[in-house]
């Protein structure tokens, strides 16, 4: 697996000049993933959400499917996979209990160009993942509210 964990003040950290974490403490969890090339297989996230939705933000010519990975969501999302266009989806609750994944794949089963693909969520703890596959990402630092 490839992709980012992030623990304790490892991620966004603070510089010698930032202000304490509690002063600077984020409204939301985000990582934007900008300018690839969506494959069939998709691009599966990890994270620990609260129990508040997670939002996505898509910018691509054409559909995506959301897609829970294992039992993670429990039987909060029930239905199969979700559909994102031109716009915002809010997956189903994960409960906010365990570490939950998800892929984004394109709707059909060719690859799709994806100008920005936005995550945000609370977070319960600092574990961020993305997962090794065919779909190439670059994998920023998550900006983290928890």
């Amino acid at each position: 697996m490839i992709g980012l964990v992030c623990l304790a003040a490892g991620c966004g950290g603070r510089s010698s000049h930032s202000p304490p974490a509690v002063a600077r403490h984020a409204a939301v969890s985000q990582v934007v993933l900008s300018a690839f090339v969506l494959e069939p297989s998709g691009v599966v996230l990890w994270m620990h959400p609260t129990e508040a939705r997670i939002s996505l933000i898509a910018s691509s010519h054409t559909r995506l499917d959301v897609c829970e990975v294992g039992t993670t969501f429990s039987h909060y999302w029930t239905g199969g996979c979700r559909h994102l266009g031109r716009g915002s989806l809010a997956l189903p609750t994960s409960g906010g209990a365990v570490h939950i994944g998800f892929r984004v794949a394109p709707l059909g089963d060719r690859p799709v160009h994806v100008s920005h693909l936005v995550v945000r969520w609370h977070c319960v703890d600092h574990f961020f993942l993305v997962a090794r596959g065919s779909t190439r990402v670059r994998v920023p630092h998550p900006i983290l509210d928890c």
